[in-house]
């Protein structure tokens, strides 16, 4: 699944999805998610998630 902070969190509140077999978690673009007020949403995404898994964090840029 591909899906951006704010959609993922409507999906979740609908529902609409299930993550029991989740293993890996990417997040792509991850040095910008919490610049765009996005903090509360990944907060709700990530306790929806197993605890059990792999997570990568990816960006093409390095803040200074």
């Amino acid at each position: 699944m591909v899906a951006t902070p704010g959609r993922l969190h409507d999906l979740i509140n609908q529902g609409a999805l299930n993550f029991k077999m989740l293993e890996v978690l990417i997040m792509d673009e991850a040095d910008k998610l919490l610049d765009s007020g996005n903090e509360m949403k990944l907060q709700h995404i990530l306790q929806q998630l197993p605890k059990q898994r792999r997570t990568g964090l990816f960006s093409a840029t390095m803040p200074t």
